[in-house]
Formats: C-alpha cells, sequence, structure tokens
C-alpha cells in the first residue's frame, strides 16, 4: 500500500488493507481452475500464459497475498515479517517479539497443564475441523466445484489423560456451529466421560474464536457447571489467534488423510471413514432427529450476566468457592481480573438450588414436542 507523508510517497504494509488466502491456493492453482472452468463452460477464448496471469493478477489485485505454509497462521505475523524484509530495526523486531511472546506463553501453559493431568483433574482441547462434505471422492470431477455439496460438521474434543479424541459428527441439515450445539457436545462428553470417571477439576483449551457470544455462552455453560456441584473447579483457556495448533489438529490431519483416499457417497461413509482414520479415536455421529442439540442461551441468559470485555482475556478460572465468579487473566502470569456474573432479582442473587433446577428442567430440546421431551433419548443428564 502506499501513503504521502511530508511531500513524499511511502510503501508501507497494513494488516486491515490485504486479503490472506491459504498456502495451498497458489497462483498455479487459480490457473488450474481457470483452465478448467473454460473447458468446462467450452468458451472460446485465448487463454494466457501462467507467467502472464500471474502478472495480471498481481496488478489488479495488489492488495491479494499468499500465506507462506507453516504450523502456525497469524495475519499479524505475516505482515510484521513482510514489513521487516524491506527494512530490519529494533522497533519492528521489540514489536513482532511482543506479539509472539504472548503466544509462546499460552503454548508453554498448554504443555504444563498437558503433564498436570491426573485422577482428578482432566484436561481437553475442543476445536471445530474444516467441514467435510457430502459427496467426496479420491478424483473429484471438476463439475463438483461449481456445485454446493452436503457440509458436515466434526467437532473434536482430544483428552489429555488418555491420549484418545472423541469427534462429533452431524451435517449441516441437522443443525450448525454456535453455542449452543458446543455446550451440548461439551456436556455429553463430561457426563460420558469426565464426571463418569470421578474428576472434579476441568481445564478446557480453545482456538481464539473472534465471536464473543459465542464464547460468553459456553464460560456460563461451565460456571454453571461448578455452581450446580458437578466440578469444583474450571479453567478456561485459549490459544493465541493465529498460534492455535494442538492435539486435535493432530486427530484432523489423520482424518483429512484418510477421507482423501476413500470414496463418500453419503453421511454414514462419512462417519465410517472418521471412525477408521485413527484407532484410538471415538466418533459420536448426531442424525437428524436424534435431539441431542439443547438450547442453553435463555437459561443460561437468565442465570448470569455478560461478561464484557471477553476478548481483552486468554484465561477464565471458575471455582466452587466463590459462585457466579469468573477471575480473568491476560496471561499464565498476569492478575486476575474478577468479574462477578451473578445476577440479582427483586434483591436476591441467583442460588444454587436456581441453577439446578434451571439447568435440569427448563433446558429445552428444539423442534421436540413438549409430550416427549421428558423420553431417556433427550435426557439432559442431571
Amino acid at each position: 500500500m502506499q501513503r504521502k507523508q511530508d511531500g513524499t510517497v511511502k510503501r508501507y504494509y497494513s494488516s486491515e488493507k490485504y486479503t490472506l488466502l491459504p498456502a495451498h491456493f497458489t497462483w498455479d492453482t487459480i490457473y488450474d481452475e481457470m483452465h478448467v472452468f473454460v473447458e468446462q463452460i467450452r468458451l472460446r477464448v485465448r487463454e494466457p500464459a501462467r507467467s502472464t496471469m500471474r502478472k495480471l493478477l498481481t496488478l489488479h489485485f495488489p492488495t491479494i497475498r499468499i500465506r507462506s505454509p507453516r504450523s502456525n497462521v497469524c495475519d499479524i505475523c505475516s505482515i510484521y515479517h513482510a514489513n521487516m524484509r524491506n527494512e530490519v530495526s529494533a522497533e519492528k523486531a521489540e514489536a513482532l517479539g511482543k506479539h509472539t511472546e504472548s503466544a509462546r506463553r499460552m503454548l508453554r501453559e498448554y504443555k504444563k497443564d498437558k503433564t498436570a493431568a491426573s485422577d482428578d483433574h482432566a484436561v481437553i482441547v475442543m476445536d471445530f475441523s474444516q467441514n467435510l462434505t457430502v459427496p467426496s471422492v479420491a478424483s473429484t470431477p471438476s463439475q463438483w466445484y461449481f456445485c454446493s455439496l452436503l457440509s458436515v460438521s466434526c467437532f473434536g474434543i482430544f483428552y489429555e489423560n488418555d491420549g484418545a479424541q472423541t469427534n462429533y459428527l452431524y451435517d449441516e441439515t441437522v443443525s450448525g456451529k454456535g453455542s449452543d450445539q458446543i455446550n451440548s457436545m461439551l456436556e455429553h462428553f463430561l457426563r460420558t466421560r469426565v464426571l463418569a470417571e470421578g474428576k472434579t477439576r476441568l481445564t478446557v483449551y480453545a482456538g481464539n474464536c473472534s465471536g464473543q457470544n459465542k464464547n460468553n455462552y459456553v464460560i456460563k455453560f461451565l460456571l454453571a457447571q461448578v455452581d450446580m456441584g458437578r466440578l469444583k473447579h474450571v479453567d478456561y483457556k485459549f490459544f493465541v489467534k493465529g498460534h492455535t495448533k494442538n492435539s486435535c489438529d493432530r486427530g484432523f490431519g489423520h482424518i483429512r488423510k484418510y477421507i482423501g483416499s476413500v470414496d463418500c457417497y453419503t453421511v454414514e461413509h462419512v462417519v465410517d471413514a472418521v471412525k477408521n482414520a485413527a484407532p484410538n479415536s471415538v466418533t459420536v455421529h448426531f442424525p437428524r432427529g436424534t435431539g441431542q442439540f439443547k438450547a442453553y442461551k435463555e437459561v443460561l441468559t437468565e442465570l448470569y450476566k455478560r461478561l464484557e470485555g471477553i476478548q481483552q482475556f486468554q484465561i477464565f478460572s471458575m471455582d466452587e468457592a466463590e459462585m457466579g465468579v469468573v477471575s480473568c487473566r491476560k496471561g499464565p502470569d498476569d492478575e486476575a481480573v474478577v468479574k462477578n456474573l451473578r445476577r440479582k432479582i427483586d434483591g436476591v442473587l441467583t442460588t444454587k438450588e436456581k441453577v439446578m433446577k434451571m439447568m435440569c428442567d427448563h433446558v429445552e430440546v428444539p423442534y421436540v414436542p413438549e409430550e416427549f421431551r421428558d423420553d431417556t433419548l433427550y435426557g439432559i443428564g442431571c
């Protein structure tokens, strides 16, 4: 980018103006896509050479950049490194160092927590994988690039205590990727694994999602688990955005590699492929009509206030000794900022009994008639 300063035009890099494409989406890939499209529609036109097309794209789309392949993808790091190619100064190096230090601190915290897993302390990592599609074949026909394929969501929870990953699968006709879906799958995992093994302390790691509402409801859900007495202490920690490589990524890599070698024409084929991708993984499929996803938003909104300024912090702690209180920290060694989320209605604070009753009796299963919600199939698990 260019701007005029002191009468002279200077070039500079801006993180707000650039569009960063994935590392695999190279200029050659764009050319191949164009070639397939021209053949598909049988357009009689003289195609430019690869070098000519790259020059034209660079000329007409100067704000598009292609990432370099690496394990961590961070827009801020990309801008810093691009800026330092022309001129390296102590100021620029210090700015990059401050940015990467916070990421290293959280990675060190993650490694420390992995070794701290014990008989009463569960450590899990949760994340969404890149969407899978149906149909999916090893040799994708060119026509499929212009079709809308059925999307299958894969939500992984890696259990650091035993090194096994649980993958939750459901297609786009079942539900989306909101906070209710995350809380429902997290509740299922807590009920079937963590609480079933007698764990009382929980540490949860997640990627740094930019959706404040989604994070707010997940924090409120975990706070409710503590206030209900199901857990004594919960730590909810976020990696620094762009530096989120974790144990779930390994499982997702196995899934993508295996699915890339088999043909899947139905959702059941995808479920079987995910099961066969890794021997130590557990696959849970939520087909349409099972009613596994609960509606938590209204209940959590009535029980707790909104946590403001959530994006300023990386670590959120909840303990049974302080009901409705969330301790927020910007880093592992930073001082905690205490936030009390308990609501006061008519001068009366939310009680443990109310939390228990609301979470057990008033969490509804969307789209299921009221007369069938008491069936064991739709149990909340209190």
